[in-house]
């Protein structure tokens, strides 16, 4: 007879960042409150992220991808819009955080992101370097 898969299991492959976030706890044994106080947010927060009735915001993101293990916020390609956003979402900054660490306005960076814009030379001078840290 065949054996029942495990809960987790079923959750392959994980298609929302609550199905990661679920998968892995449940790998783990957790249970939402466990995770809920190593990520420094509600049991209600968890649970409404497994369900897919919330998503997390950008400053959780650094929590989640180490408890994770792995980044949710890798680029599709090579582009520069791909690696900012990724580079900043995994930072947990908001475009004007990351603005003001480089000196250029938000919506620079916003532009840079949807590849609708290029930098000017000293922006992507300070971008190039924190891209290479």
């Amino acid at each position: 007879m065949a054996q029942k898969p495990q809960k987790w299991q079923l959750l392959d492959p994980p298609r929302t960042i609550g199905d990661h976030i679920r998968k892995r706890r449940l790998q783990l044994g957790w249970g939402a409150t466990q995770l809920a106080a190593l990520l420094d947010v509600s049991k209600d927060t968890v649970y409404n992220w497994e369900h897919g009735r919330s998503k997390p915001v950008i400053r959780h993101m650094p929590r989640i991808e180490r408890f994770l293990g792995h980044s949710l916020t890798l680029p599709t390609s090579k582009g520069l819009g791909e690696m900012v956003k990724s580079y900043r979402i995994s930072h947990g900054f908001s475009q004007r955080r990351l603005a003001q660490e480089l000196g250029a306005d938000p919506t620079t960076i916003g532009r840079i992101e949807r590849n609708r814009g290029k930098p000017g030379k000293k922006v992507l001078a300070k971008i190039q370097a924190i891209l290479e840290e």
